[in-house]
């Protein structure tokens, strides 16, 4: 069991225990809860025997388990639960699979980007309204009014729930950006992007110089202020789909999603010359075809150690000329 779980990424994981719970509910729902009128729905029998073979499929999946899949997978749940609605003999089981829209809804505002889970859940909500609307008249409207209010509220807590939890724990907050996991999780999207498209993928090791004289002579309240005009300063020079990090004390990394490495490295010298509060060394390195994103990372790390070396050889030869 541990084995299984450890191969599992946070959306497989989830995607399993959900489709798997939904079988072992569509089960009981059958079998033990079932009461002579009205007759068994044989869709909850199906429709569990799907979910199970889903959730171990997942499983089987683990961490290679895509956002796509997931989403195509939840919208069919979502048209199974509307056809159960559908084909529901009473009131009380309507509603009751109305209340698994409340779980699609989490779950979309949680792994999906806010938009995508918005379309999605006011979809399924508005089709199960107007067919329990349809179906059903009476005190059922009141239930119904609470129970899409209630998802669609509850959804948009959790979905702030989580920016918090984003902001806390991605970004840097000294100085405003992605900080080192942040920056890992953005990389590794744009590694796999790059596998799909065969798009070039480049980044920038930044190492400030002299940081640490800086913290000596003038204090960490002075250090601090140079880091983040850094960072504010090199944010506004470089383009919109381009991402910044602060990966370290005074090591930054900027990657450059659709150019080769020469242009990065023009590109670099370009930001040096326009981004001059402080000095800084810089390496480029370009995503070779099978490479793994650390791998990229310690190489753009290594050419950056190479310049700064040069540079400061440089600085020396020109402080003792003789």
């Amino acid at each position: 069991m541990k084995k299984l779980i450890a191969r599992q990424s946070d959306l497989s994981l989830a995607t399993g225990v959900f489709f798997l719970a939904g079988a072992t509910f569509s089960y009981l729902t059958f079998t033990v809860f079932w009461v002579e009128t009205p007759p068994r729905n044989p869709i909850l029998l199906a429709g569990g025997s799907i979910a199970l073979a889903i959730a171990i499929a997942v499983f089987v999946r683990g961490a290679r388990f895509t956002l796509v899949t997931a989403a195509v997978l939840i919208s069919l749940t979502a048209g199974v639960l509307l056809l159960l609605v559908v084909t529901s003999l009473t009131e009380i089981r309507a509603l009751n699979s109305g209340v698994l829209f409340l779980t699609l809804f989490i779950y979309a505002i949680w792994f999906m980007p806010r938009w995508l889970a918005r379309v999605l859940g006011l979809t399924w909500l508005g089709f199960y309204t107007i067919i329990v609307g349809i179906k059903y008249e009476g005190e059922i409207d009141l239930a119904l009014a609470t129970l899409v209010v209630t998802t669609i509220v509850i959804g948009e807590l959790i979905g702030r729930f989580k920016d918090g939890i984003e902001a806390a724990t991605l970004t840097d907050p000294l100085c405003g950006v992605w900080n080192l996991r942040g920056f890992q999780l953005v990389l590794d999207r744009a590694v796999a992007g790059a596998a799909r498209t065969g798009e070039p993928v480049s980044m920038l090791f930044i190492d400030l110089d002299g940081f640490k004289a800086i913290n000596d002579t003038w204090g960490h309240a002075e250090g601090d202020r140079v880091l983040v005009s850094f960072a504010r300063s090199l944010e506004e020079h470089t383009r919109p789909q381009d991402t910044l990090a602060r990966i370290g004390g005074d090591e930054f990394a900027l990657l450059l999603p659709g150019i080769h490495r020469d242009e990065a490295h023009r590109m670099g010298q370009r930001l040096r010359d326009q981004v001059t509060a402080i000095g800084w060394s810089l390496g480029a390195a370009e995503l070779d075809a099978g490479e793994t994103p650390q791998a990229l990372v310690a190489r753009a790390d290594e050419v950056m150690l190479q310049e700064k070396r040069v540079r400061k050889s440089a600085r020396a030869d020109v402080s003792d000329p003789a």
